[in-house]
């Protein structure tokens, strides 16, 4: 069965199901569906409702990526607030979209709880020193631009002078490293980064760029 006649099968009409298809490989369909369900507590309804009623279709490439790791704690949250521990019918508008789920997660802005570094060691994250012109540019693009790429003779040395420390990959590694202790020590969601060794680039999603803004600007006040 072919994408088109799937997305058909769910309801979808054939109009959107060509156009959903030819952005979508059906293998990556296939895996995110698979993994919608399971976030539904394995419940196929829910699963099929979220995508023929939301906007998930319509997404692409990083667009995805940030719609699931949103799902993902959304479902965990809905199942940890749940006597059965399940998702119902009712929560699936939570998943309609990157809005609805960023609402749910957030809440209302008067009860967001602030992120609180006064115990955070600094010293330990060099990718946090405002004193370091070189770690300011690189917290810098993570946060505008979600992204680094580096030269493959580039160094990020402690001292500042380029020729020493970590070089291309191997600086993104100790980035991804330094970033997924920082999330934990803070108590925040695990942040999305990936690594890209061939082309030396490492990328961060939208909840990671916004936590990170939040994080410099409190580091750096204290400056």
């Amino acid at each position: 069965m072919t994408l088109v006649e799937l997305l058909k099968d769910f309801g979808i009409e054939e109009e959107r199901a060509e156009r959903v298809s030819s952005n979508w490989p059906e293998k990556k369909f296939d895996d995110t569906f698979i993994e919608l369900e399971s976030l539904a507590c394995g419940n196929f309804d829910i699963a099929s409702n979220i995508v023929v009623e939301g906007e998930l279709l319509d997404y692409h490439n990083s667009q995805i990526d940030d719609y699931m790791r949103l799902a993902r704690v959304a479902s965990k949250r809905i199942i940890e607030g749940q006597r059965d521990h399940q998702v119902h019918r009712v929560h699936a508008s939570i998943f309609y979209s990157l809005d609805s789920l960023k609402g749910y997660i957030d809440g209302p802005e008067s009860d967001r709880k602030e992120v609180d570094v006064s115990g955070l060691n600094v010293r330990l994250y060099r990718i946090l020193h405002a004193d370091h012109p070189q770690s300011v540019i690189y917290l810098n693009e993570l946060i505008e631009d979600r992204g680094i790429t580096f030269g493959d003779h580039e160094h990020w040395s402690k001292s500042g002078d380029g020729k020493n420390g970590p070089r291309g990959s191997n600086i993104a590694i100790k980035i991804q490293i330094q970033l997924k202790s920082i999330f934990n020590e803070l108590g925040l969601e695990e942040p999305g980064v990936k690594v890209n060794f061939g082309q030396r680039i490492i990328n961060v999603d939208e909840y990671t760029s916004g936590m990170l803004k939040e994080i410099r600007a409190k580091v750096y006040s204290d400056k």
